[in-house]
Formats: C-alpha cells, structure tokens, sequence
C-alpha cells in the first residue's frame, strides 16, 4: 500500500480503527430483498461554499454527492483551519502529504468538530446513521460496498474491487481513508465516511468501505478527533 507518511507503516485500517472504536460491523438492511432501485447516475452538480462543483447521484428518494468534499470554508463562509500532516487535534480539515496531487480525487479529511460546525451547502446536510440506513435499504443485492466503490486502480486488490457489483450505484465511493488522532495518514484500503450523528462526548458513528471485503460497515464508536470524508446528501 501507498503511504502517505513514509515514517509510519500503519494500514487505513488500523487507522480508521483506531483511538479506542470499537470493531466496525457489517450493515444489515431492514428489508433488502424487496427493495427496488431508482438510480439516476450523475443527474446534476452541486456547488459548495466556495463554489467547488460536485456531481451528484440519486439514489432512492436520496440525493448524494458523488465526490468527497474538499471544501475550506464553513456553510457560513468561514474558513475551515486546514493543515498537513500531524497536530489534527488542533485541526478541522487534514490533507494529504506530501501527495497534494490526491487532493482532488479523495478530498478533505475532517475532524467531527467541521462536521458540528457545518460543512454542506444551503440545502444539504452530513447525513446521520438513519439516512445511511435509507440508503442501504434501498439497495438490493448484498455487496453493498462494492456498489458503492467506484475506480478500482486506486483501490488495493482485494474482494472489494472483485465484485461484479463495483461501481453499480454511481456513489463513487474512493479509497481516501483517514487520519487518526495524532494525524497520521494512510489511504488506498479503505473509505471512511463520517456521519452527523454522535455517540457521546467524544465518539461519532462512521460508515467504512474496505479493500478486503464487498460490505458495508458502520462505527459506532470513532474519535471525533479523527480525520475521515465527508459526503453531503438532500
């Protein structure tokens, strides 16, 4: 795997598991069996608040974007503190060093307090867990990660980009992982996306793709002082 942060050999999945979560747990959808599809690949743009253009994805009665979120401003145009590298408990938005050429492709990584103080465009929320189990229980099928992937090139080879379901959904999930709590980096193994809905003080629940395997998976327990994407949804 790529590194980042040539000094540390640690894996995108240490990395999303760690700061004391608890294991993450495959997603299992209400009714999956019944459910019936609507999806309209890339049916428009969105701009965020600094006018950075997204495409976007319906699924369901769901709108999402279908890129991760790199913005630098707050909802109300503030700007967001941005840094590279360590330090991110003193931080908002992380991004990746010294590979800025990855910037576009996997975004931003945001600790949960940008996620608090809103990042989404008027009109668009960080999704919570619930609009995730929307998602997923409109999906039929069972590999749900993998409908949800997108680009196997940039992921590392494994059941997830094997799966005849890859790409399926248009949701154009990328392997940007995330960066834990003292800022280290690692990616091409995993997606790690933040939800708007919190466990207690200092833990939120996440939703994770991984390399390994065609499932979904869901957090419930990461440090919000973790770095992790950001998807928008309406």
């Amino acid at each position: 795997m790529k590194m980042l942060m040539p000094i540390l050999i640690v894996s995108a999945l240490v990395i999303c598991g760690a700061c004391g979560q608890q294991p993450s747990a495959e997603y299992t959808p209400s009714d999956k069996d019944s459910a019936t599809v609507t999806v309209v690949p890339k049916p428009g743009t969105m701009l965020d608040a600094e006018n950075n253009e997204y495409q976007t994805v319906v699924i369901g009665s769901q709108e999402w974007m279908a890129e991760n979120l790199r913005c630098t401003q707050f909802s109300d145009g503030k700007p967001i503190p941005v840094a590279q590298g360590q330090d991110s408990t003193k931080l908002m938005a992380l991004r990746y060093s010294p590979d800025t050429n990855a910037l576009r492709p996997f975004g931003y990584l945001y600790t949960w307090a940008a996620v608090e103080r809103g990042i989404c465009p008027e009109g668009w929320r960080v999704p919570t867990a619930a609009d995730w189990q929307a998602l997923m229980d409109t999906l039929a099928g069972s590999d749900f990660g993998s409908q949800l992937a997108a680009q196997a090139d940039l992921w590392e080879v494994g059941a997830l980009v094997t799966s005849p379901e890859l790409g399926k959904m248009g949701f154009g999930a990328l392997p940007a992982g995330a960066a834990n709590c003292y800022g280290n980096f690692s990616y091409r193994s995993a997606a790690c996306f933040w939800t708007a809905s919190e466990t207690d003080d200092g833990e939120a629940v996440s939703y994770t793709i991984e390399s390994t395997s065609p499932l979904l998976n869901w957090e419930a327990n990461v440090s919000k002082k973790q770095g992790r994407s950001v998807r928008c949804v309406r």
